[in-house]
């Protein structure tokens, strides 16, 4: 057997070089395939543990993709819910074999590419969709994954192919697409991403018959009017947007900080001011909208805290922290591995809606519960402190689902469901807080992270001890677990 074909059986990833070649060359024959058989009955040992079976990995699954593969996945059945695939396979060694090409099935039966991969020294992963490649008869295996390859290692480089380019100059008249364009790129950093994300959607989706028409010209009573109207039924057809008139309400609120923005941009562009005054006189156009209330009941407690038993540990361990913290929704599913310091005892909400970090104190309810959810991400008390596992997120759930199992859990031939999203468990601790536990307000909005008008008398009395707040988390817990044992004794 020649020495180049003995070698090329050696690299089974790609074919060698020349010089590579030429390092075997004064090897004898019988060597080079001693070594080549060796290689096969590691192979050989290797293949034999690997397991049948792929791991799932949240609520999606690892396959190595291929065209067959994909085009089943449309061609069949419709997921209860949309479900993720990571690709095993991968042509370069140098991504560190991550499963960075993913395919999602979504409910409606369709299924989108994309790429998904965190930056280095980021906390969030950046998704690229792959939107040249729809999955259909033309998709071409080879070109997916160099063109997926391509743009995972533009984000190891610490570009996001999603961002746009900030050089760009859009000339002439001062229509709604321009402004629009100016204030995401203007606000960019300074307003946080949801919040661009809701003026760019109201905008796109709503008021795309509008984007190019001059600013100077949609600010009539007349014309916002009709601006509403537009917006109330979009909203109205899209399951994904808020209800026709409170929807409305939302993408008015976008259009009028457009005009606030633009005057502010173009002084001499001959935009009028908002027509606040006329409206008024009119009746007004913006729709009333009640601001929740919604809360756990005092008697509701024992039954609601029964059907949280009965979820999977990761959802029950989701909805008591809300309980017992009265952080947000969005701060939970945030929280990772390096945010908690179980030496300090205490856990820290980075970035959260106000900007400003939150730290609050680990109770020893707290500190079991992220416990548990440490160890369920499978890592030990040495792999904590280590950087690739820093950034592991602790909850990754679809807290919609819980709650409506929740509320059939506690349904019943008397009693209708309970209702609870997490934002009602926030306003449940504020209200245990205050009534129960008698804090007063300044203490309360400390334990929400809700800022307060600065005084010179905040200034003096400075932020409250880690181990006071600790004492009120711990008051907090007491009176809610004495809510849930009330009927059971």
């Amino acid at each position: 057997m020649e020495v180049a074909n003995i070698v090329a059986r050696m690299f089974l990833d790609r074919d060698p070089t020349q010089a590579e070649i030429a390092q075997f060359n004064d090897l004898p024959p019988a060597e080079l395939s001693a070594r080549l058989n060796r290689l096969e009955d590691l192979l050989a040992q290797a293949k034999s543990k690997t397991p049948k079976t792929k791991p799932k990995i949240g609520n999606g699954r690892q396959v190595s993709f291929d065209k067959k593969f994909l085009l089943k996945l449309v061609s069949g059945p419709a997921p209860d819910k949309t479900i993720e695939y990571q690709d095993t396979h991968t042509d370069s060694p140098s991504l560190g074999g991550t499963y960075f090409l993913r395919a999602r099935h979504f409910k409606t039966g369709g299924v989108k590419l994309s790429v998904l991969r965190t930056p280095p020294n980021a906390r969030q992963a950046i998704r690229v969709t792959l939107k040249d490649f729809p999955v259909d008869d033309a998709l071409k295996m080879p070109e997916l994954r160099k063109a997926a390859a391509t743009i995972a290692m533009q984000i190891s480089d610490g570009e996001n192919p999603n961002a746009k380019p900030e050089t760009e100059v859009l000339t002439g008249p001062v229509t709604l697409r321009i402004a629009s364009h100016e204030f995401l790129i203007a606000k960019r950093g300074s307003l946080a991403d949801r919040t661009l994300d809701n003026v760019e959607r109201n905008l796109t989706k709503h008021l795309a018959s509008y984007l190019d028409r001059e600013m100077k010209d949609l600010l009539t009573v007349r014309q916002i009017a009709e601006i509403r109207a537009t917006a109330k039924e979009s909203c109205a057809k899209n399951p994904h947007a808020k209800g026709g008139d409170t929807g409305a309400n939302n993408v008015l609120r976008s259009f009028r900080r457009l005009v606030n923005f633009a005057q502010a941009m173009h002084p001499d562009a001959g935009i009028p001011d908002w027509p606040a005054k006329q409206i008024k006189e009119l009746g007004g156009m913006w729709t009333k909208e009640n601001k929740r209330k919604s809360r756990l009941k005092i008697n509701q407690f024992p039954r609601y805290w029964a059907a949280l038993q009965q979820q999977p540990a990761l959802e029950r361990d989701f909805f008591t922290m809300l309980l017992l913290t009265g952080a947000r929704k969005s701060e939970l599913l945030k929280l990772t591995v390096a945010d908690v310091d179980f030496e300090g005892g205490t856990f820290t909400f980075v970035d959260p809606k106000n900007g400003h970090d939150h730290v609050l104190a680990l109770t020893g309810t707290l500190r079991a519960l992220l416990c548990r959810r440490i160890e369920a991400r499978g890592l030990t008390k040495a792999e904590r402190s280590r950087k690739e596992f820093s950034t592991w997120r602790l909850f990754r759930l679809d807290a919609r689902t819980t709650t409506n199992r929740i509320i059939k859990a506690t349904t019943t031939e008397e009693l209708a469901g309970i209702k609870i999203t997490p934002h009602d468990c926030r306003r449940t601790f504020a209200n245990t807080a205050a009534y129960a536990c008698d804090l007063n307000k300044e203490r309360i909005a400390a334990l929400l992270n809700h800022l307060t008008g600065q005084t010179v008398t905040n200034e003096y009395m400075g932020e409250a001890e880690i181990e006071e707040i600790r004492a009120d988390l711990e008051a907090i817990e007491i009176q809610i677990m004495k809510r849930v044992e009330a009927d059971s004794e």
